[in-house]
């Protein structure tokens, strides 16, 4: 009834190297590539030489550039943990594992989907000696969670696929399976109710109320006041709008972090206010614009939100502009910031972010965890006499991320046109179209001094009332590209002095 006993082993073509060696036998192989026709190449491989399937092992190596100094031919020190690293590197990685029955000569187990078997493969990460499964539990969501049995699916874990390949090895047809390693995921997880900010030192929340103020209050209000005054009726009304949206988000944070204040603002007293709260009240009194008050423009602004933010057809009757107030932000915001009431065990709302509303990597930050590969025979219809079959794990690794050092650099040519003539350039096509609307078109025409533009002075917009479509070539484009990036590296280059380490200029032949 029970058959032969079904296992995990290493790829058959590495049993004879690994033989010696029975728990490199029963584990899974971790295989590298350095190109993007990875799948073509093993298929080629194992179609000509399977043996050399060895070189194609994954291990510890560094990448990096030979530093001054050293001698031709060096070779940086590997890690001490194997590193994968990034498709934006160049490399993939399989992994690779064959399933057999165990008895004399490892024949392959056959896989029968009509009977709903599958195979596959499950990340687990390691932290504090325990392996934790990937899952996505209906109720709580996708998250990291303790595995009881190391050499048992979890439940809601989630499977990989492996794909089959076949190939021939002393005069008989064998398989093995492989399956590509995720090493790098857009996937995330809800950060399931745990705190929004929290202080590392002291693991209680951080209050985010003053940064929020600060940003959408104080600096706005600040950069109107440092404003030039307006040269035409177009910078006037751009002040009035700007003007507009700082009262509107004044309003909407006083309402959502200081109630009791903003609805003495709507009520126009300060009866039942006391203390800081009072203070603030009486800040809100004082002069804004002209005649007007604080209090005053908040509640028209609330009134007219929808007018405002564009939601009603009407225009809005407040036309005041905040860069001639007399009132200093910095002593406005510390108004706002001594009535707010000290942050408790949660942290305060902001802007509608709740704490569950956080999503965090599924692979974390590269390089923190250790992680490992178990492979995963699965006979749903025999039910408890066959449970799934988990291999041993796979070596243990890290991932790497995107900047990091010991990683491969993938070559990356892009070649710019060698005759850039006025008579040549204007034959390639013009493939490239920017849609731009009528008010965009004039905002851009206004700039005709990039030094005047970068000083604030900016000239008249065109009288035309249309809007453009602007068609370019990609050469055109290309070439434009490269010298904003040259200006922007030579610019920071004051700062950073990286030109040396950043650009190299070797001499091409070009026939004449």
């Amino acid at each position: 009834m029970n058959g032969h006993e079904v296992q995990w082993v290493t790829p058959a073509p590495l049993w004879r190297t690994s033989a010696a060696e029975p728990a490199r036998m029963r584990r899974p192989t971790l295989l590298r590539f350095a190109s993007d026709t990875f799948m073509d190449d093993l298929a080629a491989l194992l179609a000509r030489t399977p043996a050399d399937l060895a070189t194609l092992t994954a291990a510890p190596r560094s990448y990096r550039p030979r530093p001054v100094g050293k001698p031709v031919g060096w070779t940086p020190p590997a890690p001490a943990t194997l590193k994968l690293y990034q498709p934006i590197h160049g490399h993939f990685y399989l992994v690779a594992a064959s399933l057999v029955c165990r008895r004399a000569g490892l024949p392959d187990r056959g896989v029968d989907p009509g009977q709903h078997e599958r195979v596959g493969f499950v990340l687990r990460r390691r932290a504090g000696g325990q392996e934790l499964a990937w899952t996505d539990d209906p109720q709580a969501g996708k998250s990291w969670r303790a595995v009881a049995t190391p050499t048992a699916r979890a439940a809601d874990e989630e499977l990989l696929p492996l794909f089959p390949l076949a190939f021939g090895l002393g005069g008989r047809t064998r398989r093995l399976y492989a399956g590509l390693v995720p090493t790098s995921s857009v996937e995330t997880f809800k950060a399931a109710g745990s705190p929004l900010l929290t202080d590392p030192a002291t693991n209680k929340p951080v209050d985010p109320r003053p940064q929020e103020l600060d940003q959408r209050v104080t600096r706005p209000l600040e950069a109107l006041k440092g404003a030039p005054p307006p040269r035409d009726p177009s910078e006037a009304a751009a002040q009035v709008d700007a003007s507009s949206f700082l009262l509107l988000d004044f309003a909407d944070y006083l309402q959502t972090h200081l109630a009791a204040v903003w609805q003495r603002v709507l009520a126009g007293s300060k009866d039942g206010l006391e203390g800081q709260a009072a203070a603030l009240f009486d800040a809100l009194d004082t002069v804004a614009v002209g005649s007007s008050r604080w209090r005053e423009l908040l509640a028209t602004a609330w009134s007219e939100r929808d007018r405002i933010t564009g939601e009603a057809a009407a225009a809005p009757t407040l036309a005041v502009n905040l860069r001639t107030t007399p009132t200093n932000p910095q002593t406005l915001e510390s108004r706002v910031r001594a009535a707010l009431r000290p942050v408790g065990d949660a942290p305060p709302p902001v802007e509608g972010i709740d704490a569950s509303d956080v999503e965090l990597g599924k692979l974390g930050t590269p390089g923190e965890f250790r992680y490992v590969l178990r492979c995963v025979y699965e006979r749903p219809e025999c039910g408890p006499l066959h449970p799934p079959v988990v291999s041993d794990p796979s070596d243990e690794f890290q991932l790497a991320s995107f900047f990091d050092v010991d990683a491969p650099a993938r070559q990356i040519r892009i070649t710019l046109p060698v005759d850039t003539s006025a008579k040549t350039m204007r034959q390639f096509s013009k493939n490239v179209g920017f849609v731009m609307s009528n008010q965009l078109r004039a905002q851009v025409g206004r700039v005709r001094d990039a030094k005047k533009a970068l000083d604030g002075e900016l000239g008249q917009e065109q009288s035309f009332d249309l809007g453009v479509i602007c068609s370019f070539s990609i050469p055109i484009i290309t070439i434009v590209a490269l010298l904003l990036l040259m200006i922007f590296v030579v610019i920071l280059n004051l700062v950073f002095w990286w030109l040396p380490f950043f650009r190299i200029c070797l001499p091409a032949a070009v026939k004449r």
